[in-house]
């Protein structure tokens, strides 16, 4: 089982010392047998000894002899990898700790997988704003904290003149290009607290949250028309919109 299972094993001694590893190991994590026997785990994994999670791990194992959850680590090949690691310590008959053992795999595709869903289900697949299902989200939330801020919060609905005609004119490509590059600059003149999302077609919508009661905000909005007013140039073409909101 040792040799041929598919999870990789480490036989750790109670100094932290990797005694023994499988063939599994080497596999996931690039490094052969000769290589590590001998490493310390801190050396071997050192980007998670450096967390708070680490100290979990290592508090969970004095109490309890157990410790499982996920490690960031980097491949023999330099790749970012993720493993989902549960270590068991082993006691003798005088109950004394005389090694642990770790059984480990990698979930880094899992990961990716689960963060392309996510981006799928949260966020315009042209632009990449927000969609409205993450817009409504974060309004929700924004109105949480406004409530115990004494502030408050503004929302904005956009929707862009002549974008229609660009269409006609030179096509969807030129149209989603723009809406691409219209996008990225609408994001990029809000402060990192607020949210811009498209709402579908060429209709955005923006939420300014941790507004001081009274304060003229419209400079907020002329940001916001200022990077629609401006024009775009794709594949040879100076194209220009203008943008209507409330």
């Amino acid at each position: 089982m040792f040799k041929h299972t598919s999870e990789g094993i480490m036989i750790i001694s109670p100094q932290g010392t990797l005694l023994d590893t499988n063939d599994a190991y080497t596999l996931i994590t690039g490094y052969s047998h000769n290589e590590a026997i001998g490493q310390n785990i801190r050396d071997l994994f050192w980007e998670f000894h450096d967390t708070g999670d680490a100290q979990a791990m290592y508090q969970s194992l004095q109490e309890h002899g157990h410790w499982e959850g996920e490690l960031e680590t980097t491949h023999a090949n330099s790749s970012s990898r993720t493993l989902k690691l549960t270590i068991n310590a082993i006691r003798d008959s005088q109950k004394s700790l005389r090694q642990y053992v770790a059984l480990f795999y990698d979930i880094t595709d899992q990961k990716l997988k689960d963060e392309q869903l996510r981006s799928i289900a949260h966020y315009d697949s042209l632009t990449n704003l927000p969609n409205r299902l993450l817009l409504a989200d974060r309004l929700e939330h924004g109105m949480l904290q406004i409530k115990r801020r004494d502030l408050s919060l503004a929302i904005v609905y956009l929707d862009l003149d002549g974008f229609k005609a660009v269409n006609d004119t030179w096509g969807h490509e030129v149209g989603d290009l723009l809406l691409v590059e219209i996008a990225r600059r609408m994001k990029f003149a809000l402060r990192e607290t607020d949210t811009v999302a498209r709402l579908g077609g060429d209709e955005f919508a923006a939420i300014f949250v941790d507004l001081p009661k009274g304060l003229p905000y419209e400079v907020y909005l002329l940001r916001l028309l200022k990077a629609t007013n401006e024009p775009v140039y794709i594949n040879n073409l100076e194209l220009k919109v203008s943008a209507s909101l409330g």
